[in-house]
């Protein structure tokens, strides 16, 4: 914002504030306007052809978003999203929330983002059934994919539980959304392409770039500069935060480190080896200019669709066998230790909490408690949580809620996030946070962002952690944390080849 001096400072001040009033009025008006359903066209895109497609869409916008929900084909994992040339970006650093790189305004971003996006009404049960999402990013194209595609930085809880206090990203805002109108979408099941628009009819602009042949794979480098905790930190901290717990102040924290490269050239063959590696129910590329999120999450967050609220928390981690007996016997113990278990209830109750803040009362039920999901280089143990929507509620406070996940945090939440602060001494960005969509509809759904691969201009990291709890053994839990980082480790290491 301007400082004006003089003596009308005050009056020019307040000019600039109700200009500011006035444009977030007109932002809303805008959403308001558009229609529930977008119009539909046939789109010739193959979906052997999506990463060629997506590096065509790269090289003319340097804003653009492809979600996939890999595995076998179902209803989990059947739809993909590619769009770019958003109308709007939205970022929130401290407490500005800029449009298109310009202050739009000062506050909490958070509440300035919901009050432009915030649906018309709340989706209920009975609404039109234009979800979009649902066990996957994509489940119902009826409504097509529009809204606000993006992510949210661990320390964007800061906005929503004000007294907290985190110290922030210095390389990551606290979220960065795109406001995207028309974009295509890949039905795994029919193999066909649509494109969708609300807006002005861009499906020329999208059909040149799926007509151009002279994008070429550009070559990738990486070059790993080191942990910022050697085994022995970690073991210290494993102690601190047992400390914490003796003393009463947590039950269970998540403690962890990342891993930092100098990175040059494009990112899609790491991407791409990632995706072979640990194809993924929430697999993701985001790119806003100098800065990409990459991942192949396992785990959703939170999702509201047709007024019903889900999360699916995994906590309980082991690894892979090396062959199919080894991998059996490997899970019959994660199903059997009493600690995994102990600490698999702990966080499905912090879960039952966070979506009882918004669902209707006693509404909150959980189903298929204690099941086993077997990715490329771990096991987890998984609990689905559901409720229903409650009146005055919506995407972003349901969001709000589960923010972030307690499987990233531990128990209780907000005094585990502020041992974690003082452990780490080292702010996470997107790590641990949330990547999805805001949609137009009035439904949402976020994965977390692990198992993740995060960019700024020639900055690269991962990031992993383990819940530490008051039995926990230090080398058990380095291990797991190298575990959790082995599909992207094993990305990296094929791309440097």
């Amino acid at each position: 914002m301007f400082t004006f001096n003089g003596p009308f400072s005050g009056r020019l001040q307040k000019f600039q504030e109700e200009y500011m009033r006035l444009e977030i009025r007109d932002l809303r008006n805008q959403v308001e306007s558009l229609s529930p359903r977008p119009i539909l066209k046939p789109f010739p895109l193959k979906e052997e052809e999506t990463n060629y497609f997506f590096r065509s869409l790269l090289s003319e916008s340097p804003v653009a978003i492809l979600l996939e929900s890999l595995g076998p084909e179902s209803d989990n994992s059947r739809y993909t999203f590619i769009s770019g040339f958003p109308k709007r970006t939205f970022t929130a650093k401290g407490n500005r929330l800029d449009m298109d790189g310009v202050l739009l305004d000062q506050g909490n971003p958070y509440d300035l983002l919901s009050e432009i996006f915030s649906p018309r009404r709340s989706p209920g049960l009975t609404d039109f059934s234009a979800g979009v999402f649902h066990r996957s990013f994509l489940e119902n194209t009826e409504s097509g994919g529009g809204g606000l595609y993006g992510f949210l930085s661990y320390e964007a809880v800061n906005d929503m539980e004000p007294g907290l206090g985190l110290k922030e990203h210095s390389q990551f805002p606290k979220f960065q959304f795109a406001w995207m109108e028309d974009g295509i979408l890949i039905d795994r099941r029919t193999g066909k392409s649509r494109y969708f628009h609300y807006g002005s009819d861009r499906y020329k602009l999208f059909e040149d770039i799926y007509r151009k042949r002279n994008v070429k794979s550009n070559s990738i480098s990486l070059k790993y500069l080191g942990q910022s905790r050697t085994k022995e930190d970690h073991r210290k901290m494993v102690e601190e935060a047992k400390e914490e717990i003796r003393l009463g102040n947590t039950f269970q924290c998540q403690i962890g480190f990342k891993r930092s490269y100098e990175i040059r050239g494009e990112n899609m063959k790491l991407y791409e080896a990632l995706r072979a590696i640990n194809p993924s129910p929430f697999m993701f590329y985001m790119a806003f200019h100098d800065k990409t999120l990459l991942g192949a999450s396992p785990e959703l967050l939170f999702r509201l669709k047709d007024g019903v609220l889900e999360s699916f928390p995994l906590a309980g981690t082991i690894r892979r066998g090396e062959n199919e007996k080894e991998d059996r016997n490997l899970a019959f113990q994660l199903l059997s230790d009493p600690k995994e278990i102990a600490e698999h209830n702990m966080l499905v109750d912090l879960h039952r909490n966070d979506l009882g803040r918004v669902a209707k009362f006693g509404t909150v039920k959980i189903r298929d408690s204690f099941a086993l999901k077997k990715f490329s280089h771990v096991q987890h143990l998984s609990t689905e949580i559901s409720g229903i929507l409650r009146s005055g509620k919506d995407m972003f406070s349901g969001l709000a809620s589960s923010f972030p996940t307690g499987t990233l945090s531990g128990a209780p939440k907000m005094e585990s996030m502020r041992i974690i602060e003082r452990i780490e001494n080292d702010p996470r960005g997107p790590y641990g946070g949330a990547v999805g969509r805001f949609g137009f509809d009035g439904n949402c759904s976020f994965c977390i962002p692990i198992r993740s691969f995060f960019r700024n201009g020639e900055e690269g990291l991962i990031r992993a952690s383990g819940g530490v709890v008051y039995d926990s053994a230090a080398e058990s839990e380095y291990q797991e944390i190298l575990n959790k980082m082995g599909a992207v480790m094993r990305a990296v290491e094929e791309v440097s080849k």
